[in-house]
């Protein structure tokens, strides 16, 4: 909702009756799953659009062929807006202070096992940090 379909909409691949229809399909799907869906932080795996286009082409899965760097680069913005920068509109109060990781997964970590060290060192420290705080109450 806070990523990828905002895109969509903002680029004219949503009208915005497509738009209203996925927003309030969300909604609702959040409401039904009450405590099932209730999230407790992000893990922003952060990189530049140029290097998840680098690992995409890595990969070479077909279904990836078509992936172009101006589509990286506006989920990339979509991101820091949504997850950093705090200004994509988000509709449940407790989404709007919900804890943020960032994780600069930028360099070559796949080989450097002290990087990942590093990085699984991050995230244990902030799980911890969660557990250490109250459940949000699900959407209403």
């Amino acid at each position: 909702r806070y990523v990828f379909a905002k895109n969509l909409f903002e680029t004219g691949h949503l009208d915005m009756l497509e738009w209203a229809i996925y927003q309030e399909w969300h909604s609702f799907l959040l409401q039904e799953l009450g405590d099932r869906a209730t999230l407790h932080g992000f893990l922003y795996l952060r990189a530049t659009p140029q290097r998840c286009l680098e690992r995409l082409w890595r990969r070479a899965r077909v279904e990836e062929r078509s992936v172009q760097l101006l589509y990286l680069q506006q989920l990339h913005m979509q991101h820091e807006h949504w997850l950093l920068e705090r200004r994509t509109k988000v509709h449940f109060a407790d989404m709007r202070h919900m804890p943020v990781l960032v994780l600069d997964v930028d360099g070559d970590f796949e080989q450097d096992a002290a990087m990942q060290d590093i990085l699984m060192a991050q995230v244990e420290s902030f799980v911890k940090s969660l557990q250490n705080k109250p459940v949000p109450p699900h959407p209403d």
